[in-house]
């Protein structure tokens, strides 16, 4: 029925009343007509009345607007409220013209009867459509959570036509074998049972309040059911129009990390950023553009977004305007431009005077940097050297560093030049602490994978599901620190107002997360069955291919173990040696010379020499190096 248009629908409907009608009429003249002969003529006299009259009433009512696979108790009102608009037509007629014409006790039966029938048909096609059809594409669906935000999602999913919803779970007894508008509350430890007996395709958790931790429970209970685990999109995003009923989220995958979301301290950062001219480089990568983001929500003078690409510029451009446009109050202004070019910075500088610059643009890609290390090296090095200098030449207050766990120990060439600039920021805060010419205070942040970004393995792996696999691991056993956008560009910011200058701060990320664990529950929760030797015919299989060129087993945090806390409690500053300005300048006036001369063997044995513990990957292949050695 779903494939007939509104029209035919409502056609049927008034032919379905209509019989309803006058088999009403028929049935009140049998039980009350002094003249079982003349019930014949009297059907068709009464029944013509009152046809004529109880039509055009119900038409003119609300009636019709409630199809009755979406039939209410708001129907149900409209229904009564028609018949007894009806009624009392009738009855004006019956008064005036002509009472010997049929019974009130006629009448009263008719009208009852017409409301049974009428409301029972609309009832019972509900409820066989709820619980019983079974419509091509239609998800079976169990809510987990009968509370308010539970029984929300199911009254909006009923009338949605790609759910059924099938039932509640919740783990509170005390509901367990109630009915909301009928819908059965079931016992969560019933659960593979009746996924299993009612054909359910995906499971909601609808409990807005839980912690993490809690969530993890029912998330760990639900990952070898064969069902899609979805949660609810908050009801705030439905009601505004930001979000539709159809866009329930698959389990977004920092639910399975194993802590909680870190709360920011609001002070930090209305003192880091309220009233202030910021510089954000790298302002349309992950980081970058997300850093822009939050500074919005606590009002800036001006944002001055700077970035090399223009189409990652104008999409955070774009979306931040239109953010904007209730705060006219905030200038943001979009610049294209490398942090490599000096005269370029220094206009901007110049032009704008920032309070504070937050320096994410970089080449982040391992493999993309080990087989594009000249350019790795001038982008990240030297461009962050370029845009230090030109922080220090216009004493802009703060300068903060977005570094990244593989510059510990590193055994790529990403992490060897962060961990290069990490080592000059720190050396060239030391020097000028002192120089009462120079107020800038640099100071770095740095934490490890971010969950969402360009680089993370999130998408890589929900792309590679979605194509039927296999995901392709490494190795079994490796591990990584993951923390999600908002996370890392919050403590960012944070940071720089605990910097007094030359810190390392480090973002508390809790424990390593093995990324193999990750691949398997993203699958189970895609309701999907991993295929292995044990499972030959499930969905989708894992594939090893083996440490790339420059990548570790597991990343750290900490150089050593000397750190000490913060005020905030998710933030920890790293005490970490560092040589000299002075002796750091002439290396890296030497790598520079590398650099310029193309020199990638230079240029890489140079960095382990700069790098304490960096040994560079055998499998290196520069395209510049190929160049020269095909001449």
């Amino acid at each position: 029925m779903d494939e007939l248009n509104r029209h035919t629908k409502i056609l049927i409907a008034i032919l379905i009343d209509s019989l309803f009608f006058l088999f009403s009429i028929w049935l009140s003249l049998s039980l009350f007509s002094t003249e079982p002969q003349k019930i014949n003529y009297l059907f068709l006299y009464i029944s013509s009345i009152l046809f004529l009259i109880a039509i055009p009433v119900f038409w003119t009512s609300r009636l019709y607007k409630y199809i009755f696979k979406y039939f209410t108790l708001d129907g149900l009102y409209e229904l009564f409220k028609a018949v007894f608009i009806y009624s009392i037509i009738i009855l004006i007629i019956i008064l005036l013209l002509d009472k010997k014409l049929f019974s009130i006790n006629f009448f009263i039966m008719h009208s009852l009867l017409f409301i049974i029938m009428a409301s029972s048909v609309r009832i019972l096609f509900n409820y066989f459509y709820s619980n019983y059809t079974s419509i091509a594409n239609v998800r079976a669906v169990m809510v987990y959570g009968a509370g308010m935000a539970g029984r929300q999602i199911a009254a909006a999913l009923q009338f949605n036509n790609l759910f059924l919803v099938k039932g509640f779970f919740d783990d509170d007894s005390k509901l367990q074998g109630l009915r909301i508008a009928g819908w059965k509350i079931y016992n969560p430890k019933r659960i593979v049972k009746i996924v299993i007996d009612k054909g359910i395709t995906d499971i909601i958790i609808a409990i807005p309040s839980l912690s993490n931790l809690e969530r993890q429970k029912i998330l760990k209970s639900l990952e070898k059911i064969d069902v899609n685990v979805k949660t609810l999109p908050s009801l705030n995003k439905i009601i505004s129009g930001e979000m539709s009923i159809t866009d329930l989220l698959e389990i977004n995958i920092t639910d399975l990390l194993s802590r909680d979301m870190i709360d920011p301290i609001d002070n930090l950062l209305k003192m880091a950023v309220a009233s202030k001219v910021i510089v954000i480089t790298g302002a349309g990568g992950s980081i970058g553009s997300e850093v822009c983001r939050q500074l919005l929500n606590y009002n800036p003078r001006k944002l001055i977004l700077l970035d090399i690409s223009e189409s990652s510029l104008y999409k955070i451009d774009y979306e931040l305007k239109h953010l904007l446009e209730n705060k006219k109050n905030i200038e943001i202004i979009s610049i294209i431009g490398s942090v490599c070019d000096y005269d370029r910075m220094s206009d901007v500088f110049n032009s704008f005077k920032p309070d504070t610059i937050y320096h994410a643009a970089a080449y982040k890609h391992v493999t993309l940097v080990e087989n594009n290390c000249i350019e790795g090296v001038n982008n990240n090095i030297f461009g962050t050297i370029n845009i230090a200098n030109v922080a220090k030449e216009h004493n802009v207050r703060n300068f903060i560093f977005v570094s990244t766990d593989k510059a510990v120990r590193p055994t790529n060439i990403m992490g060897a030049t962060k961990r290069v600039c990490e080592m000059y920021l720190q050396a060239i805060n030391n020097k000028l602490k002192n120089v009462e010419r120079y107020n800038t205070k640099f100071s770095i942040v740095r934490f490890g994978n971010v969950l969402g970004s360009s680089g993370s393995v999130i998408p890589l792996f929900k792309k590679q599901i979605e194509l039927g696999g296999p995901i392709t691991l490494t190795h079994k056993d490796v591990e990584r620190y993951f923390m999600t956008i908002p996370e890392a560009a919050q403590l960012v910011i944070q940071s720089s107002n605990l910097a007094k200058g030359g810190e390392v701060f480090v973002l508390g990320m809790g424990n390593r997360v093995k990324i193999y664990d990750l691949a398997i529950k993203m699958i189970n929760l895609l309701g999907l069955k991993v295929k292995d030797k044990d499972n030959p015919n499930g969905d989708i299989g894992i594939e090893y291919i083996g440490l790339r060129p420059g990548e570790k087993m597991y990343e750290e945090l900490l150089i050593n173990n000397n750190s000490e806390p913060t005020i905030h409690p998710k933030i920890i500053k790293g005490n970490e040696e560092f040589i000299s300005f002075d002796m750091l300048e002439k290396e890296i006036k030497i790598l520079k010379k590398y650099v310029i001369d193309n020199n990638i063997i230079k240029v890489i044995s140079h960095l382990e020499h700069i790098v304490l513990g960096y040994s560079a990957s055998k499998n290196i292949v520069d395209i510049s190096f190929v160049a020269r050695k095909n001449k």
